[in-house]
């Protein structure tokens, strides 16, 4: 995935060649550059996987990289001799194949939530984990299960709320009912024609 192609007014790097390609960035421990302002370079903690296919059809992984921390994450990608910023969502990278990855009940999510009595050995594991996909996946999670309690919470609010409506609508038109406004109307506008027409009285129609 190479995600979407931005041009990147301003932001100046040192285009001196890498000694290795920028795929083995992660394993090399850095080079003397210094990364443009509000990105890292792309290896050790800082790794993120992100493949980035140029014009001439290299692909590469990203060689400085920015992490925008938020309700939905993404990562922004450099690489050398282009003037392009790359961006895409970041999510936790994959590790096993769909039919046989493990399945998490509601206590094991529980886990991922926040708040609980174990939730410094979690953090303190995630930490030690150190991926960077992984942290912004847990913190996709967390803002989507707090925006969906919060909507369940105003959904039963708002149940509460139209059933209180539906039950008055109801009283209503019981009281209508019993008061035979339709039929009172429909004489008043027989009225208005001297008497001529049907006549409703009393449910029927005569």
């Amino acid at each position: 995935m190479t995600g979407r192609p931005l041009y990147r007014a301003g932001v100046v790097i040192d285009t001196e060649a890498a000694p290795m390609p920028a795929v083995c960035l992660q394993y090399l421990g850095g080079t003397a550059r210094t990364a443009p302002h509000g990105y890292k370079h792309n290896w050790g903690d800082d790794f993120v996987h992100y493949p980035i296919t140029n014009t001439q059809g290299v692909t590469c992984q990203a060689t400085f990289v920015q992490v925008v921390r938020g309700p939905d994450p993404l990562v922004l990608g450099l690489v050398d001799d282009s003037n392009k910023v790359y961006s895409r969502p970041l999510y936790a990278e994959l590790q096993v194949r769909e039919a046989g990855k493990p399945h998490y009940s509601p206590e094991d999510m529980y886990a991922f939530v926040g708040g609980h009595s174990n939730q410094h050995c979690m953090d303190r594991a995630v930490n030690e984990l150190k991926d960077v996909g992984l942290k912004a996946e847990l913190t996709h999670y967390h803002t989507y299960k707090h925006e969906a309690e919060r909507m369940e919470q105003r959904l039963h609010a708002l149940t509460q709320a139209l059933g209180g409506v539906q039950g008055e609508l109801m009283r209503c038109k019981f009281r209508l009912e019993m008061a035979n406004m339709l039929d009172q109307v429909m004489e008043r506008q027989e009225a208005w024609v001297g008497g001529i027409g049907p006549t409703w009285r009393c449910g029927c129609r005569s």
